[in-house]
């Protein structure tokens, strides 16, 4: 057994529509198809035994003896061996243009003495075959509509079908999902499989073979795996027996491995798969891949990523160590050209607000700490360094910083709630001062007057109480405060 490993499973986000698809493909074969073989084995006894068989098959015969100029020399349908009988049936079911002109009343006319008879037969026969499931949900070139073009990717025809089919699902999706995104591999399955079954229609138009199973979907992600993938090296997980490792290997391996299984099985199942549906659903495939190559959506393999981080840290570190040599003007260009790739870096941030401080580069400074302390996460050591930061461009800025009251707000309320109540004391009047009614403030007093409380200081929290209970009296904050606190 091996699986391609393209980088390490996230099952914090599975592959989900892999999961989804592979899903649905064996509900639908054990619940709604499990019934099927009786279904249709009760068809084709009514078939023979109705007397449907000895209206239909002679006239089949003379058809086909008037299609090819040849003479076809057979027993009456009743003295059939049971091997021809079913080669004779399927002969007839798979032929659409006989179908289609037998149900048009071209073959047993109206005038016919038989017709009535044949009429009431042929409905009772069609009746049985709308009750079996992958019947009336297959591809039937010769009829094709939307409906079934789309519904006949997820039926198979026996179980061998569907478990091939589902392990390679598994191995392709699960990599696609993973470099595509769950939607992109969603629309690519079932571009694949449509694209499949409008090639197979335009080639056998004629054809009334059951079409089924999501192996035109899955060449065609063999298709677009290759394209995306190619000769790149990626890890493959194998076991024998009870040994486990990994090989790297190149991508493309897969391909003449999928090919390999469809010849394969269609040697064992002739009946059972249709090449020119293969051949529709690696074409979609292929031109997916193309198109998805030449797009902006960018193909990462886990290696490609370590290597990008590699390269990053190595500049970090050059940063650093520029700035470490004070050198000021090339620590800052290779932050800010570090800036372009991770533009959310706190690190970076920090870096940049810090040589703006040391040039004494206020316009600069305000940048960097808007940017900074617009990063939201709660890791202590980011809130440290925002507070830290804070707190230096506040005297850079000679009390005056130059922030929106919204930003303000916002990281005063963290602060707070990280511990670092002077410094929420020092926004506060920031946020007062720039807008007095700013929806935040009451949470802030809140914060502050809680914070103040538990740390031993009642005339802070007091104070504070007092402003929330007089100036915003009706807020939430303000009744959460009076129950909370009702001793002060």
């Amino acid at each position: 057994m091996f699986i391609p490993l393209d980088r390490k499973p996230d099952w914090r986000t599975p592959p989900v529509i892999t999961l989804l698809l592979i899903s649905i493909n064996i509900l639908v074969f054990v619940f709604l198809q499990g019934q099927d073989q009786t279904r249709e084995d009760d068809a084709f006894r009514y078939y023979f035994s109705s007397g449907l068989a000895e209206l239909e098959i002679p006239r089949y015969i003379q058809y086909l003896n008037k299609q090819d100029n040849s003479h076809i020399a057979i027993n009456p349908a009743n003295e059939l061996a049971p091997s021809e009988r079913k080669v004779i049936y399927r002969h007839l079911m798979s032929n659409g243009r006989f179908l289609q002109a037998l149900n048009s009343s071209q073959i047993i006319a109206p005038d016919d003495p038989v017709y009535a008879v044949w009429q009431g037969l042929r409905r009772g026969f069609d009746n049985r075959l709308q009750n079996i499931f992958t019947y009336r949900y297959s591809l039937k070139p010769y009829k094709a509509d939307p409906l079934t073009i789309f519904t006949s990717i997820f039926l198979h025809i026996d179980l061998g079908h569907l478990l091939g089919n589902m392990v390679f699902l598994l191995l392709f999706g699960f990599i696609l999902e993973l470099s595509l995104g769950s939607i992109m591999l969603l629309l690519v399955f079932i571009a694949c499989g449509i694209s499949a079954n409008l090639v197979t229609i335009a080639i056998t138009p004629n054809s009334a073979q059951w079409l089924t199973g999501a192996s035109g979907a899955i060449t065609g992600l063999a298709g677009l795996y290759a394209i995306l993938y190619g000769m790149r090296k990626i890890r493959f997980f194998y076991s024998l027996i009870f040994y486990f490792d990994y090989v790297r290997a190149p991508a493309i391996i897969m391909l003449p491995v999928w090919l390999l299984y469809e010849f394969a099985y269609s040697l064992i199942a002739p009946d059972s798969v249709n090449t020119v549906t293969h051949i529709g659903g690696l074409l979609g495939g292929i031109l997916a891949g193309l198109i998805i190559k030449h797009s902006p959506l960018k193909i990462h393999t886990r290696e490609e990523e370590i290597h990008t981080s590699l390269n990053f840290e190595t500049e970090f570190q050059n940063a650093m160590t520029a700035l470490s040599n004070s050198e000021l003007d090339k620590a800052c260009d290779k932050f800010r050209q570090l800036l372009e790739i991770k533009p959310n870096d706190a690190r970076i941030l920090l870096k940049l607000f810090h040589i703006a401080k040391a040039r004494a580069d206020q316009t600069s400074a305000q940048h960097y700490i808007r940017l900074l302390l617009m990063q939201s996460g709660t890791e202590p050591r980011l809130l440290r360094d925002q507070q830290r930061s804070f707190l230096e461009y506040m005297d850079l800025a000679q009390g005056e910083p130059d922030l929106p009251a919204e930003l303000l707000a916002e990281t005063g309320i963290r602060f707070c709630a990280a511990g670092f109540v002077e410094s929420g004391d020092k926004i506060l009047a920031l946020v007062i001062r720039q807008q007095p009614t700013h929806e935040k403030i009451p949470v802030l007093l809140l914060l502050l007057a809680t914070r103040y409380h538990k740390s031993g200081k009642p005339e802070k929290s007091r104070q504070y109480k007092q402003l929330l209970t007089r100036h915003f009296a009706d807020s939430p904050e303000a009744h959460t405060i009076q129950q909370t606190l009702p001793e002060l």
